[in-house]
């Protein structure tokens, strides 16, 4: 008996409600767009969103102007810039004037496998230098 009721009585009710509540919702949409567009064209903005007049051209930008993460993107690039090189080129001349390195391996302290190989390579590329 409780449930034939629901259905016949509470049912439709709760159905007319909610499209008139889903009605009233969509018209104060479309009134809130309709105010915003006549604010727009009062003020003789192109667009009735206020976010969308913000809009810069990227070229145009001065120093404090643009999101704070572009703004330290661009502050770190130009550091990057400004940055001594990896090497300098008197440290770069040296090396290149001091030639390369030479191993030097104490016999008393490495096995005498691990010695042997260690001066089979360095024959090896003595060798290969000499023949480049």
């Amino acid at each position: 008996m409780g449930q034939a009721i629901s259905k016949r009585f509470i049912v439709p009710q709760l159905t007319k409600a909610t499209k008139s509540y889903e009605s009233l919702l969509t018209k104060d949409a479309l009134d809130d767009i309709a105010r915003k567009q006549a604010i727009a064209r009062a003020k003789g903005q192109k667009y009735s969103d206020p976010s969308a007049q913000q809009g810069f051209k990227r070229e145009t930008w001065g120093e404090n102007q643009g999101l704070p993460k572009e703004r330290e993107q661009r502050d770190f690039l130009i550091m990057q810039d400004a940055a001594p090189k990896e090497m300098p080129e008197d440290l770069i001349k040296f090396l290149n004037d001091a030639g390369p390195l030479e191993r030097k391996v104490d016999k008393n302290m490495t096995s005498s496998k691990v010695y042997e190989s260690l001066q089979e390579e360095d024959q090896q590329r003595r060798h290969d230098l000499e023949n480049a």
